[in-house]
This record gives structure tokens, sequence and C-alpha cells, in this order.
């Protein structure tokens, strides 16, 4: 029924977004749009956050979590949620915690789902996390609140770290803010992440089993000052929100002009 759904949807459109290869090559192959209806183009970083990032203070931010000043700061950017394998990540840093006592953790609580079958499920998979994360050090941090898009940019540029393993994902968004904020990027090892990599971003992809791969990058992690400058650079010539905004205005203005071209109608601004 929602491949139905899908598919009807996608063959009504004048044109479909797709915001990463991955997902054009499904659009394309498995519901047979036309490549010339579907451009990709995603909605980069936003303009607001590229706006923040030089005026976000390192130690403000760290003072008002109460994160340590002189930690390793792993972010774990996702949601605490099996969607996102946040217990591997655990499972990792745990095994590295003994050998690197500067490394400190921090979770994500994230939003709740609004169906309550999900919302028992996350929160169930949150508490495992939060017991496995306490058993295995004392350098973990779980904020079990949600913050907003600014709150989590800002725990990014206060971090040194940033880890996003999920066995599959989208143009992770999360992703490229954690790129502007200047972390070392550690992802799994998938198409979506292989493209970022592949059109200019720094991070370190890893294979599976994501566990042990994970481990031995965490052993020797370090933050490299000429890799900051090229993902900023990424973000700011590639992804730049303003920039993918005006891109999808013009389109949204050419489809509106084609389609009073055809009705005979005054096109809409």
């Amino acid at each position: 029924m929602r491949a139905t759904v899908i598919r009807l949807a996608l063959r009504r459109a004048d044109v479909v977004l797709p915001c990463s290869a991955e997902i054009a090559a499904e659009v394309t192959e498995r519901y047979t749009v036309p490549a010339t209806k579907a451009p990709i183009l995603s909605w980069g970083v936003s303009e607001d956050l590229i706006a923040a990032q030089p005026s976000i203070s390192t130690h403000a931010v760290r003072s008002a979590f109460g994160i340590p000043h002189d930690a390793t700061v792993v972010l774990s950017i996702r949601s605490t949620s099996a969607t996102y394998r946040v217990l591997e990540i655990v499972d990792a840093f745990a095994q590295v915690a003994a050998d690197r006592p500067e490394l400190f953790l921090i979770l994500l609580g994230g939003l709740c789902p609004e169906r309550t079958s999900g919302r028992i499920s996350q929160q169930a998979y949150f508490d495992r996390a939060c017991a496995a994360a306490r058993a295995g050090s004392d350098r973990v941090m779980i904020l079990d609140r949600a913050l907003s898009r600014e709150q989590t940019f800002e725990l990014m540029c206060a971090s040194d770290v940033a880890v996003s393993i999920p066995p599959a994902d989208q143009h992770s968004y999360s992703v490229l803010e954690a790129a502007l904020a200047g972390c070392r990027l550690l992802l799994g090892d998938i198409p979506p992440y292989q493209e970022m990599v592949s059109d200019g971003m720094v991070a370190d992809l890893m294979p599976e089993p994501i566990v042990g791969a994970l481990a031995q990058r965490l052993r020797c992690v370090s933050v490299e000052p000429e890799d900051r400058l090229v993902n900023k650079d990424f973000i700011l010539t590639r992804e730049h929100g303003s920039g993918k905004l005006a891109e999808h205005v013009q389109i949204y203005r050419q489809l509106s002009a084609a389609r009073s071209a055809r009705t005979g109608q005054p096109k809409r601004t």
C-alpha cells in the first residue's frame, strides 16, 4: 500500500527533488520517474547556523552542559534509538575508555515518537543504552531532554568527535552540521556518507562489524585543524542553506510559470 501511494504521488509530481544520489536512484529505478524530473538537491545547512557558528564559545557551552573543559568529547549526534545503533556506540566507547581516560561520551535523548508503541520501544532502548553507559564508564553524559536544533549545533561546536553509524540513512543534515561545527566525523560506511566524502567532505568511514571498527578508530582519533577547514569550506561552497533555498525557489518559479503557460492563468509568486 505504501509503495502504491508513493508511486502515485511521484507520477503526479512535476518534479521530484531527492537529496542524494541513492534516493535519486530509488526514485528513478524503483518508481520509474524520469531522471530529468528528479534532479538531486539537498537543503544544505541552515543559514542561521552558519551565521551563528563563529560566535559560539566552546568554553561557555561546555560550562553550560557540565562537560569537562579538558576532555576529548565524543558526541553521538543522532537520537538514542535502535535506528541509529547508539548501543553499539556505547559498546565501542566502553572498549577504549580505560585506554583513553580523556574521552568523554555524550548521548542525545532526542524527540519521542508520537505513536504509543514507538514511544514505548524508544524509551526501552534509551533505558538500555543508559544502563550500558553507566555500567561501562563514569565519563558518559546522557541528555534525556530534547534539544533545539540550535542547542544541538552548539553542542557539536563544543565537541571534538561526532559519530553517526546507522545501517542506512539519507543525506544527513546532522552530519553536515557536525562538519560545519568542526567535529572529526566517524561515520558508517554507507552510500549517503560515501557520497558526501566523494563530494569533498572529510570523514572516517568505518566498515562492519561496526563496534570493532569504531573502537579501533576511537583509540587513536584526533582532530586535525586542516580537516576542519576543509569541511567548513565544503559546507560553505556546496551545502550553504541560502544557496540551496535559492535553487528550490527557482525550480518552484519555473514550475509555476510552466503551469501558467499551460492553463492560461497568471502565475503565482
